[in-house]
């Protein structure tokens, strides 16, 4: 007896001489080989089982293209399709449970940051007023887009660099990063 999928199984006797791409193990008396490594039909390297996303419809458990290449096709066909993704996004983002979502997790933040909330609200309201005008441009890059308000200290609310979306999550990996260091 035979099945050909991620494994082979026999009722005979062990099997002699595995090879690193594969493992075996006993179970009721079947010898069981389990294969570990996988070549990618996209850039045709031989990389191990774990390389490859698991995918219940193949034949062998695991999608044909390995991690890495997955995630190149995946970006090639957002930038390919952008204007309909935004879309799909923007829209996935108005249904009722994923707003529900959102106020949780503002809720959260809030209670567990209350510092950061007050200076962002404080902010808000000084914009809002017309006692702090937003810029046009990034501090950093220059450029000409939407830009956010990133606090270096919130004991002084007020006192922000301008910043669009690109640098501002950049700056907090760079506090992250400098964090975890210490």
């Amino acid at each position: 007896m035979v099945v050909d999928s991620t494994f082979n199984l026999t009722k005979k006797a062990a099997p002699t001489g595995d090879t690193p791409l594969s493992t075996t193990t006993v179970t009721g008396g079947f010898y069981i080989r389990f294969h570990t490594m996988k070549t990618c039909f996209k850039c045709q390297q031989s990389k191990s089982i774990n390389q490859f996303y698991t995918h219940p419809e193949m034949g062998d458990g695991h999608l044909g293209k390995c991690k890495e290449c997955a995630k190149k096709d995946a970006l090639i066909h957002r930038q390919c399709n952008i204007d309909r993704i935004r879309a799909y996004d923007r829209a996935r983002g108005k249904l009722l449970h994923r707003k529900r979502n959102n106020v949780t997790q503002t809720r959260k933040f809030r209670q567990e940051n209350p510092l950061a909330s007050k200076a962002h609200m404080a902010l808000a309201r000084a914009i809002r007023n017309r006692k702090i005008k937003k810029p046009k441009k990034c501090h950093e890059c220059r450029k000409k887009v939407k830009v956010y308000g990133h606090h270096k200290d919130y004991n002084f609310p007020l006192e922000v660099i301008w910043l669009c979306q690109v640098c501002h999550k950049a700056e907090h990996k760079r506090i992250k990063s400098r964090t975890s260091k210490l």
